[in-house]
C-alpha cells in the first residue's frame, strides 16, 4: 500500500516519520555535541509528532499502515537511530558521572587538607581584651 494521496492518512504518517527522522538526526548531532538545550528542543519536538502519530493511529489506521514498505524501511531506520541516539546518551551520562564522582573527590580531598593545615581561630574572647 503506497501513500497514494497527500491527504490520505498513509501520507500523513510518512511526513510525520520523516519528520521524525529528522529530528532524530538533530538529537544525535545535540548529544554528540553535548548541546543540551537543542537536545530537549528536539525532544519536544518529537512529542509533539509522537502525538499527532498517535492521533492517526487512534483514528484506526494503525494496522493498515505495516503493509507499506516505505513506511516499515522508515520505522527501521528510527529505530536503529533511536537505540544509537540512547547508547550514545547512556555513554556520555556514565562519562559525566565519573567526572561528578572525581570531582566530588577531590573537594573532599581539599576539605581535609585545609582542615589539617588552618590555623586555629581566636576565641570571641580575645577580640574584647
Amino acid at each position: 500500500m503506497s501513500p497514494s494521496t497527500p491527504h490520505s492518512p498513509e501520507a500523513a504518517l510518512l511526513a510525520l516519520l520523516r519528520s521524525w527522522e529528522g529530528l532524530s538526526r538533530d538529537e544525535a548531532v545535540a548529544i554528540a555535541s553535548e548541546n543540551w538545550n537543542a537536545l530537549r528542543a528536539a525532544q519536544a519536538a518529537k512529542a509533539e509528532v509522537r502525538a499527532r502519530i498517535e492521533g492517526i493511529a487512534a483514528r484506526g489506521h494503525g494496522t493498515e499502515f505495516t503493509a507499506d514498505a516505505e513506511i516499515r524501511e522508515l520505522a527501521g531506520r528510527l529505530h536503529t537511530q533511536e537505540r544509537l541516539n540512547l547508547e550514545t546518551l547512556s555513554r556520555k551520562l556514565g562519562v559525566t558521572r565519573a567526572r561528578l564522582n572525581l570531582a566530588e573527590a577531590s573537594t573532599r580531598n581539599l576539605q581535609q587538607v585545609h582542615s589539617a593545615y588552618r590555623t586555629p581561630t581566636a576565641s570571641g574572647w580575645q577580640w574584647y581584651s
